[in-house]
């Protein structure tokens, strides 16, 4: 799950940043604050994704944010040679950024249920380790995808903005393809997992010998 995450991240902000430079034309500081707004959707969508795991658990918030991100990356694949930031990136943008917001308090939450207090830092380590090494194996994957699309686009007449813009494309397919398997991994497998202050609660005190 944490693996699947890691590829998805990456690959957004990744191939994001090479149309708004390569094909729109933007100047790196420019594009840095075309992100603004996602970054902000992150913030607003990790608050609420806290206190909803903690009401509900960490499983329906996790098949919700993966949804979302799968159904932002695969907006993504709308992308046009001539489009604009507005029309082409901003709303697959935040819709994207909204379910990473919401995958990423969860996720932690799930991996961290039931393990010892004593190896609670062992377990967050583990789930940031496997978030590094998911994105750079799957932005590894997708950009071969992506740089194999454009060749076969380009042909013999050169990569031009099309190429780019339909390796683009099919490599947000890939990528939401991942994030859909995350949330049904999560909706078969993470449902029953409580919030660990829950499961706390919940548990029968101790009987005095």
């Amino acid at each position: 799950m944490v693996f699947l995450l890691g590829c998805s991240v990456f690959a957004m902000w990744y191939f994001v940043s090479l149309y708004l430079q390569q094909v729109l034309g933007y100047t790196p500081i420019e594009t840095g604050l075309c992100f603004l707004p996602m970054t902000g959707a992150i913030i607003v969508a990790s608050t609420f994704a806290a206190r909803l795991s903690a009401r509900l658990g960490p499983g329906p918030i996790l098949t919700l944010g993966m949804t979302l991100l799968g159904t932002g990356m695969l907006l993504f694949t709308g992308l046009s040679p001539h489009g604009s930031y507005v029309s082409d990136v901003l709303l697959p943008g935040v819709i994207t950024t909204t379910g990473l917001g919401l995958s990423f308090v969860p996720v932690t939450i799930a991996a961290v249920a039931g393990v010892a207090r004593s190896e609670a830092g062992l377990a967050s380590g583990l789930v940031n380790t496997s978030r590094q090494v998911g994105g750079s194996l799957g932005l590894a994957a997708l950009a071969t995808v992506a740089t194999q699309r454009t060749s076969d686009l380009a042909g013999a007449g050169g990569i031009d903005a099309s190429a780019l813009t339909g390796g683009y494309q099919r490599a947000f397919v890939v990528g939401s393809l991942f994030a859909f398997v995350g949330a049904v991994i999560a909706l078969v497998g993470l449902v029953r997992v409580r919030h660990p202050q829950q499961a706390q609660q919940q548990a029968p005190a101790p009987v005095d010998a």
